[in-house]
């Protein structure tokens, strides 16, 4: 498995030389491709190269690691140590040693902020009654800051930022409905309810870019549909009109 690529106007593709072994996850982002490749023996490591094919090179080189995520301007990539069930490592893509990012985080969730300037992990801690609970630290790329905490209810699920504020929306299982529901960061256990509907269920949500509007799939008896919605929950219009089919997918164009 090799990697090749193809102009978006069209034309024949291109294929790099990566060498022996297969690619199986690749990133881009700022002029950079980062991938995760499985070499002739049996190891999987992080390597990077250049949009012209060119520069082929490997970034980690320990036991075995995992590619995680690629910052936006594409100079820093998580990755996980896969003899390890925790731990989030960091490491520059023009080459150099790594170092522990998150020492107690699952292998979850690496993953970094739109603008790059932090890292998401997720850990583990005990709750009420001895129930283990997801917790999620955002911390600092840079710089030694405590990371920031949030708790979300034990059934949330399709968890989304809300652009240029520190709050995280989400669909709560626990509601008939899988209305949406949002917290702030910092810590605190409290949420609050951001959609009100009373038929059907929401299976998914995503903000635009510029945190106006959701888009929502809402599931009702003759099947899934894509709702506009205010960003304070309420319904602007129902924007497809699906007969008895599923929306497993949707994105805001840029």
């Amino acid at each position: 498995l090799g990697v090749s690529m193809v102009p978006l106007s069209g034309g024949e593709a291109t294929a790099f030389e990566t060498g022996p072994g297969h690619c199986i996850f690749i990133r881009t982002e700022g002029g950079r491709i980062v991938m995760q490749r499985i070499d002739a023996d049996n190891e999987m490591h992080v390597w990077t190269i250049n949009p012209d094919g060119s520069g082929l090179k490997q970034l980690t080189s320990s036991g075995g690691e995992a590619l995680k995520d690629l910052s936006p301007d594409g100079k820093w990539f998580t990755y996980v140590v896969t003899d390890s069930t925790r731990g989030i490592w960091i490491a520059p893509t023009d080459g150099g040693a790594g170092r522990l990012f998150s020492q107690k985080a699952t292998q979850g969730i690496g993953a970094f902020s739109p603008d790059g300037k932090y890292v998401v992990t997720i850990e583990y801690e005990t709750g009420s009654g001895g129930l283990i609970r997801t917790v999620f630290k955002v911390a600092p790329l840079h710089g030694s800051a405590a990371p920031e905490t949030l708790r979300l209810p034990q059934r949330a699920t399709d968890f989304e930022g809300i652009p240029a504020r520190n709050t995280v929306t989400f669909i709560d299982a626990a509601d008939p409905n899988r209305n949406i529901f949002y917290s702030e960061m910092g810590g605190k256990v409290e949420t609050l309810q951001l959609s009100h509907f009373k038929e059907g269920i929401i299976t998914d949500h995503q903000w635009s870019g510029d945190g106006k509007h959701i888009a929502a799939v809402r599931r009702l008896a003759d099947g899934d549909n894509i709702w506009l919605l205010n960003a304070d929950g309420t319904p602007v219009k129902k924007l497809t009109n699906f007969i008895g089919l599923q929306v497993l997918g949707m994105s805001w164009a840029p």
